[in-house]
């Protein structure tokens, strides 16, 4: 989807309405307008409507219905005297992009519009973000000269022409009672519902659909309860023949449990370097995450059958995060050994070594450090030369997610919340639903609407965390990571035995170590002569070394895409992408 002035091209469609004195063509699969000359285009169509119904929903509400809607998509509003609003779904899963070109603007979903110009010069922001994070946050692209639209954000476009981006408020700092007043049943029923109300509103478009069933408790959740609305439900689970397949049991055995159609689906590594290089070019970001990759094999296959996928993201981040639990702990453990320990004898202590320089070290950090040290997918190591071989001046890269401190433990928590969303479940959600389309699959995330928003700020700590909350005591030297989402796995036994709810859980654990050593091995060994590494990297690869190497193959895409040739952009200055 794209709009600006009208270019000479048979791929754009315009349908040229006046606002103003500006003319502005449009480029979308949908299209529908109103009699009062309301318009509005979608590069794809909700699960539940089609677009003359959104448009209608849109002239009743405004921007704040696309709350209500179900799938992943980007459109524009028009009102007449009014301007543009410029939108994308609740799940920020649809990027979009837009260009100041002096006397007209370009807003397009494909960050390599051929009508975009690209300028020669790297955004440091758009850059550091990937090196630390290996995320495109959409507001900081790797172009200086390409802005994105923010997450929860639309684009408003007056008749004047000017641009103002405004935020949508959909997600804010709740207070989380440590004693909630509602009971364990009110809100278990309350997400239940939720979840089924969904179900039967995509039921009006798809009698049959497919869940991601990977083996944890949010797939399994939302596959029992999709078996009470839809006609057929298959589950897709994938595998792959070397390497370990932990959690393929306890798929198995779960949808034993509910008696479900289950399609296995093996994953062949020799696709790795395609998927990779297409999900980069069609997302504008580095894939941040290895099981992407593995789940556009699952979609690619249930795409002949069905035209609608379920998959469980949110869900850790609304219902239960060990990775928000393990920093929020360590906060208490600071605060013990500042009472604790005087500032005086810190340095006797670090000499000693071994875990008290581990105890030293959290004593020291900070709640923005703590929060890093769980999200940052690499460190700063070598990413100073690389920098400057860049142009982009010396030192580390800097952390766009500041936090303000000091905060308290409240704050702390939705900060976590907020950097989980933008770091991890977003970027997921543009990777799934890139995959989606290019498959022609709609994908429903039923943990993803205000509603279940609202829901999670209702939990108190027991009810978010489990028994053991965030007690220093009752966690100390216990594994208590099969406590958090107590609903969600309180609500899963309703359909299956207990065991297997709480049984230890092995991760989704891509062997992507194997596939730098293989399928990537020619795409690694060209990042030396292409300036993005000093030496080579030889297998077997460290944990540190995996997830740099990944990162740099993302840039280099992104940067071939662009018509640079590895870190050498002086030739390639003022193209068109």
């Amino acid at each position: 989807m794209k709009s600006g002035p009208r270019p000479d091209g048979e791929d754009w469609k315009p349908y040229g309405k006046l606002v103003s004195s500006a003319q502005v063509y449009v480029a979308a699969k949908y299209f529908a307008e109103l009699a009062d000359g309301r318009w509005i285009a979608l590069s794809q169509l909700p699960i539940d409507c089609d677009c003359e119904d959104l448009l209608k929903q849109f002239a009743a509400k405004g921007i704040q219905c696309i709350e209500d809607q179900l799938g992943n998509y980007c459109g524009v509003y028009s009102e007449p005297d009014r301007g543009l609003t410029v939108f994308r779904d609740v799940c920020s899963s649809s990027k979009l992009y837009y260009q100041d070109c002096g006397r007209y603007s370009l807003i397009s979903s494909n960050w390599r519009d051929p009508l975009f110009t690209y300028g020669g010069q790297v955004s440091k922001p758009g850059l550091d973000a990937c090196l630390l994070y290996r995320v495109q946050p959409c507001e900081h692209t790797l172009l200086t000269n390409l802005s994105g639209l923010a997450v929860d954000s639309c684009l408003c476009i007056c008749p004047e022409g000017k641009f103002q981006q405004r935020s949508l408020n959909r997600y804010q700092p709740l207070r989380r009672p440590h004693a909630s007043s509602y009971s364990d049943q009110q809100l278990k029923d309350e997400i239940k519902q939720n979840i089924l109300l969904q179900y039967q509103r995509a039921y009006t478009q798809h009698k049959e659909v497919a869940v991601l069933l990977s083996g944890g408790v949010d797939s399994f959740l939302l596959c029992a309860l999709a078996q009470q609305v839809f006609d057929r439900v298959l589950a897709y689970t994938p595998y792959w023949k070397e390497g370990s397949n932990p959690e393929l049991e306890r798929a198995k055995q779960l949808a034993a449990a509910i008696g479900v159609e289950q399609r296995l689906v093996e994953f062949d590594p020799v696709s790795v370097p395609e998927v990779l290089s297409r999900l980069v070019n069609t997302t504008g970001g580095a894939v941040r995450n290895f099981s992407s990759i593995v789940l556009d094999t699952c979609i690619q296959r249930l795409a002949s059958e069905h035209g609608l996928v379920v998959y469980g993201e949110y869900a850790d981040t609304l219902f239960g995060s060990n990775t928000i639990r393990r920093c929020l702990i360590d906060s208490r453990y600071t605060r013990i050994l500042n009472w604790l320990i005087p500032n005086a004898v810190t340095p006797l202590i670090r000499r000693i070594g071994g875990k008290f320089r581990v105890a030293m070290d959290l004593r020291e950090s900070s709640p923005l450090q703590k929060g890093l040290n769980l999200f940052a997918c690499s460190d700063y190591q070598g990413f100073s030369e690389l920098l400057q071989r860049l142009g982009l001046g010396h030192g580390e890269p800097t952390n766009v997610f500041a936090w303000s401190e000091p905060m308290d433990e409240q704050m702390q928590f939705y900060r976590c919340q907020e950097m989980a969303l933008s770091l991890d479940v977003y970027q997921h959600m543009v990777e799934i639903e890139s995959s989606a389309s290019h498959w022609g699959v709609k994908v429903l995330t039923p943990f993803s609407n205000q509603e279940m928003l609202q829901l999670s700020s209702k939990l108190s700590y027991v009810q978010y965390f489990g028994r053991s909350e965030l007690s220093v005591f009752k966690n100390f030297r216990r594994d208590t990571s099969l406590e958090v989402k107590p609903l969600l796995r309180e609500l899963a036994c309703e359909f299956c035995s207990p065991s297997l709810i709480y049984a230890r859980k092995y991760g989704f654990n891509v062997p992507f170590s194997r596939w730098l050593a293989e399928p990537l091995a020619e795409s690694v060994a060209k990042l030396v002569e292409q300036g993005w590494l000093s030496e080579r990297v030889s297998s077997p690869y460290s944990e540190h070394d995996c997830e740099r190497l990944w990162t740099l193959l993302c840039l280099n895409i992104q940067f071939q895409a662009m018509g640079w040739l590895g870190v050498n952009i002086e030739s390639n200055r003022d193209t068109k992408g």
